[in-house]
Protein backbone atom coordinates (compact mmCIF):
# COMPACT_ATOMS: atom_id res chain seq x y z
CA UNK A 1 0.00 0.00 0.00
CA UNK A 2 1.18 3.69 -0.48
CA UNK A 3 2.32 5.73 2.59
CA UNK A 4 -0.16 8.21 3.41
CA UNK A 5 0.63 11.88 2.38
CA UNK A 6 1.98 14.51 4.81
CA UNK A 7 -0.15 17.79 4.83
CA UNK A 8 0.85 20.85 3.09
CA UNK A 9 2.46 22.46 6.09
CA UNK A 10 4.60 19.20 6.38
CA UNK A 11 5.38 19.71 3.14
CA UNK A 12 9.71 20.75 1.71
CA UNK A 13 8.14 21.78 -0.93
CA UNK A 14 8.41 25.70 -1.63
CA UNK A 15 5.30 27.50 -2.24
CA UNK A 16 3.84 28.78 -5.76
CA UNK A 17 4.97 31.51 -7.06
CA UNK A 18 1.63 32.88 -7.03
CA UNK A 19 0.98 33.51 -2.88
CA UNK A 20 3.04 36.97 -1.74
CA UNK A 21 5.28 36.95 0.67
CA UNK A 22 5.93 39.43 3.16
CA UNK A 23 8.45 41.79 2.79
CA UNK A 24 10.26 44.59 4.81
CA UNK A 25 9.08 48.02 4.51
CA UNK A 26 11.64 50.99 4.84
CA UNK A 27 9.88 54.34 6.49
CA UNK A 28 10.05 57.19 4.29
CA UNK A 29 12.15 60.12 5.14
CA UNK A 30 10.55 62.41 7.37
CA UNK A 31 9.86 66.18 5.67
CA UNK A 32 10.19 69.16 7.61
CA UNK A 33 6.24 70.44 8.43
CA UNK A 34 4.69 72.28 6.15
CA UNK A 35 4.85 75.28 8.14
CA UNK A 36 8.67 75.67 8.73
CA UNK A 37 10.30 77.81 6.47
CA UNK A 38 14.03 79.40 5.43
CA UNK A 39 15.30 82.38 6.70
CA UNK A 40 15.34 84.72 3.35
CA UNK A 41 18.61 86.69 4.65
CA UNK A 42 21.24 85.21 2.43
CA UNK A 43 24.43 85.66 5.37
CA UNK A 44 21.88 84.12 7.84
CA UNK A 45 22.89 80.57 8.72
CA UNK A 46 19.72 79.50 8.78
CA UNK A 47 19.25 80.68 4.79
CA UNK A 48 20.29 77.03 4.18
CA UNK A 49 18.14 75.84 6.97
CA UNK A 50 14.98 75.40 8.56
CA UNK A 51 13.09 77.48 11.01
CA UNK A 52 10.27 75.85 12.91
CA UNK A 53 7.22 77.12 11.56
CA UNK A 54 6.14 78.42 14.86
CA UNK A 55 8.67 81.37 14.52
CA UNK A 56 7.63 84.66 13.39
CA UNK A 57 11.24 85.76 12.96
CA UNK A 58 14.49 84.00 12.60
CA UNK A 59 16.45 83.57 16.03
CA UNK A 60 20.00 84.09 14.38
CA UNK A 61 19.48 87.12 12.56
CA UNK A 62 15.78 88.34 13.40
CA UNK A 63 14.61 88.56 9.87
CA UNK A 64 10.70 88.22 9.07
CA UNK A 65 9.31 84.96 7.38
CA UNK A 66 7.73 87.71 5.14
CA UNK A 67 10.62 89.46 4.09
CA UNK A 68 11.66 89.36 0.46
CA UNK A 69 15.23 87.46 -0.14
CA UNK A 70 17.65 89.84 -0.01
CA UNK A 71 21.83 89.67 0.38
CA UNK A 72 21.47 92.24 2.85
CA UNK A 73 24.46 90.58 4.50
CA UNK A 74 23.14 92.59 8.07
CA UNK A 75 20.12 93.92 8.44
CA UNK A 76 20.70 96.59 11.47
CA UNK A 77 18.28 94.48 13.98
CA UNK A 78 17.05 97.66 14.86
CA UNK A 79 19.80 99.50 16.06
CA UNK A 80 19.24 102.22 14.16
CA UNK A 81 22.69 102.05 12.13
CA UNK A 82 22.28 104.28 9.22
CA UNK A 83 24.75 103.71 5.59
CA UNK A 84 27.31 105.93 6.89
CA UNK A 85 28.15 103.23 10.25
CA UNK A 86 30.54 100.41 9.30
CA UNK A 87 28.53 97.34 8.60
CA UNK A 88 29.66 95.06 11.22
CA UNK A 89 30.68 91.92 10.84
CA UNK A 90 29.40 88.46 12.30
CA UNK A 91 31.08 85.59 13.95
CA UNK A 92 31.77 85.21 17.91
CA UNK A 93 31.36 89.08 18.71
CA UNK A 94 27.58 88.64 18.52
CA UNK A 95 25.62 91.30 16.64
CA UNK A 96 22.65 89.34 16.52
CA UNK A 97 20.50 90.92 19.73
CA UNK A 98 19.51 94.11 20.03
CA UNK A 99 21.59 95.12 23.31
CA UNK A 100 25.05 94.38 21.44
CA UNK A 101 27.32 97.40 20.99
CA UNK A 102 30.29 98.33 18.96
CA UNK A 103 33.90 99.52 21.17
CA UNK A 104 34.50 103.18 21.08
CA UNK A 105 38.21 102.66 20.77
CA UNK A 106 38.73 103.38 17.11
CA UNK A 107 42.01 101.01 17.32
CA UNK A 108 40.23 97.82 18.37
CA UNK A 109 39.22 95.40 16.28
CA UNK A 110 36.14 95.64 18.08
CA UNK A 111 35.57 98.83 16.75
CA UNK A 112 34.37 97.19 13.55
CA UNK A 113 32.61 94.44 15.11
CA UNK A 114 29.39 94.09 17.65
CA UNK A 115 30.10 93.28 21.43
CA UNK A 116 27.69 91.39 23.12
CA UNK A 117 24.89 93.69 25.19
CA UNK A 118 26.15 91.73 28.85
CA UNK A 119 29.77 93.36 28.55
CA UNK A 120 29.86 96.61 30.13
CA UNK A 121 32.87 96.70 28.57
CA UNK A 122 35.10 95.30 25.37
CA UNK A 123 36.50 92.02 26.19
CA UNK A 124 39.68 92.61 23.68
CA UNK A 125 40.66 96.12 24.99
CA UNK A 126 38.78 97.00 27.55
CA UNK A 127 37.56 100.07 26.84
CA UNK A 128 34.10 100.77 29.08
CA UNK A 129 31.13 100.67 27.28
CA UNK A 130 30.07 104.21 27.77
CA UNK A 131 33.78 105.61 27.04
CA UNK A 132 35.16 109.19 25.26
CA UNK A 133 32.51 110.74 26.80
CA UNK A 134 33.74 114.53 28.03
CA UNK A 135 35.50 114.11 31.12
CA UNK A 136 36.76 110.52 30.66
CA UNK A 137 40.64 110.11 30.88
CA UNK A 138 43.39 107.64 31.28
CA UNK A 139 45.93 106.72 34.27
CA UNK A 140 48.63 108.26 33.90
CA UNK A 141 50.64 105.45 35.10
CA UNK A 142 51.88 103.29 32.15
CA UNK A 143 52.35 100.29 34.48
CA UNK A 144 48.67 100.46 35.44
CA UNK A 145 46.10 98.40 33.58
CA UNK A 146 44.00 101.90 32.31
CA UNK A 147 47.02 103.39 31.26
CA UNK A 148 45.14 102.00 27.82
CA UNK A 149 41.61 101.74 29.14
CA UNK A 150 39.34 105.38 29.87
CA UNK A 151 38.71 106.21 33.24
CA UNK A 152 34.69 107.80 34.06
CA UNK A 153 35.05 111.58 34.63
CA UNK A 154 33.47 110.93 38.01
CA UNK A 155 36.46 109.47 38.98
CA UNK A 156 38.92 111.58 40.96
CA UNK A 157 41.67 109.09 41.06
CA UNK A 158 42.70 105.54 39.04
CA UNK A 159 40.46 102.94 40.92
CA UNK A 160 43.23 100.39 39.96
CA UNK A 161 46.41 102.49 41.07
CA UNK A 162 44.89 105.19 42.68
CA UNK A 163 46.95 107.56 40.89
CA UNK A 164 45.64 111.05 40.91
CA UNK A 165 43.38 112.34 37.46
CA UNK A 166 45.64 114.50 35.28
CA UNK A 167 44.90 117.94 34.86
CA UNK A 168 46.54 121.43 35.98
CA UNK A 169 45.96 122.61 39.39
CA UNK A 170 44.12 119.08 40.35
CA UNK A 171 45.04 117.97 44.21
CA UNK A 172 45.00 114.70 44.85
CA UNK A 173 42.53 113.50 47.56
CA UNK A 174 43.21 112.99 51.28
CA UNK A 175 43.99 109.14 51.13
CA UNK A 176 46.26 109.47 48.78
CA UNK A 177 48.47 112.18 49.74
CA UNK A 178 51.58 111.48 52.18
CA UNK A 179 51.21 111.80 55.70
CA UNK A 180 52.94 114.59 58.27
CA UNK A 181 55.56 111.80 59.55
CA UNK A 182 56.79 110.02 56.23
CA UNK A 183 55.47 107.52 53.45
CA UNK A 184 52.45 105.49 54.02
CA UNK A 185 52.81 102.01 55.84
CA UNK A 186 54.01 99.43 53.26
CA UNK A 187 51.71 96.64 52.34
CA UNK A 188 51.34 93.49 54.54
CA UNK A 189 53.48 91.17 52.13
CA UNK A 190 56.69 94.34 52.17
CA UNK A 191 56.69 94.81 55.61
CA UNK A 192 58.90 92.33 56.76
CA UNK A 193 61.70 92.86 54.22
CA UNK A 194 64.67 90.99 54.86
CA UNK A 195 61.88 87.55 54.11
CA UNK A 196 61.79 88.52 50.52
CA UNK A 197 64.01 86.97 48.11
CA UNK A 198 66.82 88.94 46.41
CA UNK A 199 64.68 88.95 43.29
CA UNK A 200 61.77 90.57 44.30
CA UNK A 201 64.29 93.45 46.02
CA UNK A 202 65.71 93.90 42.63
CA UNK A 203 61.58 94.04 40.99
CA UNK A 204 60.65 96.53 43.54
CA UNK A 205 63.77 98.55 43.04
CA UNK A 206 62.66 99.09 39.36
CA UNK A 207 59.55 100.50 40.03
CA UNK A 208 58.99 104.15 39.33
CA UNK A 209 59.60 106.78 42.12
CA UNK A 210 55.54 107.37 41.89
CA UNK A 211 54.89 103.58 42.37
CA UNK A 212 57.21 102.88 45.05
CA UNK A 213 55.58 105.87 46.97
CA UNK A 214 52.48 104.94 46.21
CA UNK A 215 53.33 101.31 47.88
CA UNK A 216 55.13 102.40 50.94
CA UNK A 217 58.86 102.34 49.86
CA UNK A 218 61.77 104.55 49.89
CA UNK A 219 65.14 103.12 49.94
CA UNK A 220 63.87 99.69 48.96
CA UNK A 221 62.60 99.36 52.80
CA UNK A 222 58.81 99.98 53.85
CA UNK A 223 58.50 103.43 55.57
CA UNK A 224 61.84 104.35 54.98
CA UNK A 225 64.35 101.44 55.54
CA UNK A 226 61.76 100.16 58.61
CA UNK A 227 61.12 103.43 60.11
CA UNK A 228 57.55 103.38 61.22
CA UNK A 229 57.09 99.76 59.66
CA UNK A 230 56.05 96.60 61.94
CA UNK A 231 59.37 95.09 61.30
CA UNK A 232 61.54 97.80 62.29
CA UNK A 233 62.64 99.09 65.63
CA UNK A 234 59.24 101.43 64.70
CA UNK A 235 58.38 105.11 66.42
CA UNK A 236 57.64 106.54 69.54
CA UNK A 237 54.75 105.34 70.78
CA UNK A 238 54.63 102.37 68.39
CA UNK A 239 54.10 98.96 71.18
CA UNK A 240 54.22 95.19 70.51
CA UNK A 241 51.22 92.76 71.25
CA UNK A 242 51.04 91.34 74.61
CA UNK A 243 49.75 88.02 73.32
CA UNK A 244 52.81 85.63 72.46
CA UNK A 245 50.71 83.30 70.48
CA UNK A 246 50.15 86.76 67.91
CA UNK A 247 52.97 87.47 65.36
CA UNK A 248 53.16 90.90 66.52
CA UNK A 249 54.48 89.95 69.73
CA UNK A 250 57.57 90.21 67.98
CA UNK A 251 56.66 93.10 65.45
CA UNK A 252 55.64 96.49 66.23
CA UNK A 253 51.92 97.65 66.51
CA UNK A 254 51.53 101.47 65.15
CA UNK A 255 50.42 103.91 68.18
CA UNK A 256 47.32 104.87 66.44
CA UNK A 257 46.06 101.41 66.72
CA UNK A 258 44.37 100.64 70.50
CA UNK A 259 44.32 97.18 69.59
CA UNK A 260 46.13 94.20 67.91
CA UNK A 261 45.41 94.54 64.65
CA UNK A 262 46.11 90.61 64.02
CA UNK A 263 44.41 89.40 67.37
CA UNK A 264 42.74 92.07 68.34
CA UNK A 265 44.31 91.99 72.04
CA UNK A 266 44.48 95.53 73.67
CA UNK A 267 47.37 97.95 73.54
CA UNK A 268 48.97 97.58 77.38
CA UNK A 269 48.73 100.45 78.99
CA UNK A 270 52.13 102.53 80.24
CA UNK A 271 54.23 100.30 77.59
CA UNK A 272 56.63 102.61 75.05
CA UNK A 273 58.95 101.16 72.32
CA UNK A 274 59.48 97.73 72.53
CA UNK A 275 58.36 97.84 76.37
CA UNK A 276 61.16 99.12 77.17
CA UNK A 277 59.88 101.04 80.99
CA UNK A 278 62.80 101.57 83.69
CA UNK A 279 63.02 98.10 85.49
CA UNK A 280 61.76 96.08 82.86
CA UNK A 281 64.14 92.79 81.58
CA UNK A 282 65.10 90.26 79.68
CA UNK A 283 64.63 86.54 80.36
CA UNK A 284 68.20 85.10 80.63
CA UNK A 285 67.28 81.72 79.06
CA UNK A 286 68.03 81.84 75.33
CA UNK A 287 65.34 79.27 74.23
CA UNK A 288 62.84 81.19 75.87
CA UNK A 289 60.60 83.34 73.83
CA UNK A 290 61.10 86.67 76.56
CA UNK A 291 65.07 86.59 75.71
CA UNK A 292 63.97 88.58 72.64
CA UNK A 293 60.93 89.97 74.53
CA UNK A 294 60.64 92.36 77.74
CA UNK A 295 59.57 91.11 80.74
CA UNK A 296 57.64 93.54 83.27
CA UNK A 297 59.81 95.09 86.79
CA UNK A 298 56.75 93.63 88.98
CA UNK A 299 57.85 90.20 87.74
CA UNK A 300 60.94 87.99 90.14
CA UNK A 301 60.88 85.16 87.16
CA UNK A 302 59.84 84.99 83.82
CA UNK A 303 56.71 83.98 83.06
CA UNK A 304 57.24 81.66 80.15
CA UNK A 305 59.93 79.32 81.77
CA UNK A 306 60.34 80.50 85.28
CA UNK A 307 63.94 82.19 85.23
CA UNK A 308 64.52 84.57 87.98
CA UNK A 309 65.66 87.77 86.80
CA UNK A 310 69.20 88.42 87.03
CA UNK A 311 70.63 90.71 88.94
CA UNK A 312 71.53 94.25 87.49
CA UNK A 313 70.38 93.03 84.20
CA UNK A 314 71.11 96.00 81.79
CA UNK A 315 68.47 97.75 80.12
CA UNK A 316 68.89 97.56 76.53
CA UNK A 317 66.32 98.66 73.20
CA UNK A 318 64.67 96.27 71.33
CA UNK A 319 66.60 94.84 68.39
CA UNK A 320 65.67 92.41 65.73
CA UNK A 321 68.14 89.18 66.96
CA UNK A 322 68.58 88.53 70.47
CA UNK A 323 71.81 88.16 72.07
CA UNK A 324 74.00 85.84 71.11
Amino acid sequence: SRPTPRPAQWSNQKPPADIPRPRRTVPAVAMPPSGDWQCPNTSCVNHSRMVFGSKATCPKCGSSRDDPVLDVGYMGMGMGMGSDQPKPEKGMQGGDMPDDWQCPNTNCINHTRMVFGKKTSCPSCGTARNAKQPGDWQCPNTQCLNHRNTVFASKVSCPKCGAPRPGSGYAPPAQYALPARGPPAALPALQNMRALPPAVHTALAALPPQIQSLLGLRGGMPGGGGGGGCGGPGAPGDWRCPNVQCVNNRRMVFAKNAACPKCGAAKPSGRTQGGGNPGDWECPNQDCLNSRNKVFAKHAACPQCGAEKPEGAPLRGRSRSPYR
